[in-house]
């Protein structure tokens, strides 16, 4: 019933675009997005990786199933639970570095240091992008 055709067809290699895509600025600390002359700031430089750990940080994984495969699930780890010190940097440090590596712009997370103080995780460790450039991140968990 169908026709059959004699002819090849040419194949076509597609190539996986992974360059850093563009995201909208957003400055958490004031909740809102930044603009220029009115405009929303677009960026897919260090920013976006910067932005992106940000977001990535904040969002608590399965709480919405819109996160089910987005965020961290570290809360679990430091709200209402005692695990020995040394269990929950190691945890905290393999989430950390198994997240960031899933951003195409990030190749490597290195210098890793966490620290309990009082009842919040201060984290640090450095970044280093696929473009070749690196940045320190520190944050209060």
């Amino acid at each position: 019933m169908f026709p059959l055709f004699e002819e090849n067809i040419e194949e076509i290699a597609v190539e996986e675009n992974n360059s850093p895509k563009w995201t909208f600025l957003v400055d958490f600390k004031e909740k809102k997005f930044l603009k220029k002359n009115g405009k929303l700031i677009k960026s897919n430089d260090v920013r976006t990786a910067r932005m992106w750990i940000e977001k990535i940080l904040l969002t608590f994984k399965d709480k919405y199933k819109i996160y089910e495969d987005y965020g961290m699930s570290y809360y679990d780890l430091i709200i209402g639970r005692r695990f020995p010190i040394g269990f929950l940097y190691a945890e905290l440090k393999r989430e950390i570095e198994e997240t960031m590596l899933s951003n195409p712009q990030i190749i490597s997370i290195e210098n890793f240091n966490a620290e309990l103080i009082k009842h919040s995780l201060y984290v640090t460790f450095d970044v280093y992008l696929v473009d070749g450039s690196n940045f320190s991140w520190e944050a209060y968990l």
